[in-house]
Order: C-alpha cells, then structure tokens, then sequence
C-alpha cells in the first residue's frame, strides 16, 4: 500500500502544474515505509537539501534584497530542481524495481 501511495503522490508532485517544494514533505514518510533503504533515503534527502537551499538563494537573488555573494548562479537553481526531480523518479523507480522483484523488496523479505 505505502509503494503504491509513494508513487501516486510522487506523481502529483512532479506533474503537478503549481511546483511548490513543500509538497515534497509529503513523500517523507512515503519513502521511509516504501523503500526504507538507507543508501536510497540518503540520497534523496541530501538532493532535497540542495533544492531547498537553492530554491531560497534564487529567491533571495530575484528579489534583489541578497549580496552579490550571498546568492549564486542560476544555473546552479536549474540543476537543484533537475535533480530534485531526478531524485524522486530515481525513488519510484526503485520502489517500481521492488514490486517486479519481491526478494529485492526489503519491505516483503522481512514480512517472510
């Protein structure tokens, strides 16, 4: 049920026509019950990071209230949301690889 949720709100989030980056909160406890690797977790919790760092310091750069060197380039913002949305596909696919394989799934294998 979790991997199927997962993938449902990530979905939503990814396709979503309003990109709003706190609506990744919302896949947190999804990863941790659907993919509770913790190289996977790692991963996409460090990629957040770097989003939500770089989402601020755009913003901080276009309203012009930053110093010059307190805000970065923006290409740096294009590559933090591309691996933002890299990261959460890189999550559904992992959890889409577990369904194919059950004995990759962690979840299933300690239910046996």
């Amino acid at each position: 049920m979790a991997q199927l949720l997962l993938l449902i709100v990530a979905a939503f989030c990814i396709a979503n026509k309003v990109y709003s980056p706190q609506f990744m909160l919302w896949l947190a406890p999804l990863i941790v019950l659907a993919a509770p690797r913790m190289r996977d977790l790692i991963i996409w919790h460090a990629v957040q990071l770097l989003h939500f760092w770089a989402i601020w310091m755009h913003l901080a750069a276009v309203v012009g209230d930053a110093e010059p060197q307190h805000s970065f380039d923006e290409n740096l913002y294009i590559v933090a949301v591309a691996a933002h949305i890299l990261s959460t596909l890189y999550i559904c696919a992992q959890v889409v690889r577990d369904a194919y394989r059950p004995s990759r799934d962690v979840v299933r294998a300690e239910a046996h």
